[in-house]
C-alpha cells in the first residue's frame, strides 16, 4: 500500500475529528478534541503531527513526540473505515524515514492493557516489550537497527 503523508493542518480537522466518535478510538485516545490539541502541540519542535493520505484522502494520523535526542513516542489513529487494511502497519514502516526524526534511534509505544489490536500491531512491526510503563500500560520499543528491512 502506498500512502502519502504531510503535516496535519487545520483543514484536516473536520475529516479526522469524526474518527474519534468511534468507541474504540475514544476509549484509547479520547474524543474529538484530541486532533485539535495535537495540532497545537505540533507547533513545538519536539512534536510532529502527520496525516497519511490514500488517494488524497486522510486515512491515518500519527503523533510523534521526541522524548530525548535519540528517543520518540508515538500514537497512531486510523480512520474506522480503513482499519484492518494494513494502514497502521504502513505508517509504522515510515517512522524512521520521516526527515523530522533524523537522529532518533528508538521509538516507544505505550499501549493500554486491553488494547489487543495495538499490542498485536506493534509486536508485528518489531517492537519488543520492555519495563517501565506507566500503570495500566505496556511499553514497547523499536530501534532503528531492528526496523531496518521492515520499512
Amino acid at each position: 500500500m502506498r500512502l502519502d503523508s504531510r503535516p496535519l493542518r487545520a483543514d484536516d480537522l473536520p475529516v479526522v475529528e469524526p474518527w474519534f466518535d468511534d468507541p474504540d478510538t475514544r476509549r484509547w485516545l479520547g474524543g474529538r478534541e484530541w486532533p485539535g490539541r495535537l495540532l497545537r502541540l505540533a507547533r513545538a519542535p519536539d512534536r510532529l503531527a502527520v496525516v497519511y493520505l490514500l488517494d488524497r484522502a486522510p486515512v491515518a494520523l500519527l503523533d510523534l513526540e521526541r522524548l530525548a535526542p535519540a528517543n520518540a513516542a508515538i500514537a497512531i489513529v486510523v480512520s474506522p473505515a480503513h482499519r484492518r487494511r494494513r494502514v497502521a502497519a504502513t505508517v509504522l514502516g515510515t517512522l524512521f524515514a520521516l526527515a523530522e526524526v533524523d537522529g532518533v534511534d528508538q521509538i516507544v509505544a505505550e499501549v493500554e492493557r486491553g488494547n489487543t489490536a495495538a499490542q498485536r500491531l506493534v509486536r508485528a512491526a518489531g517492537f519488543v516489550p520492555e519495563r517501565g510503563a506507566e500503570p495500566g500500560f505496556d511499553r514497547y520499543r523499536l530501534t532503528r537497527d531492528s526496523a531496518v528491512g521492515r520499512e
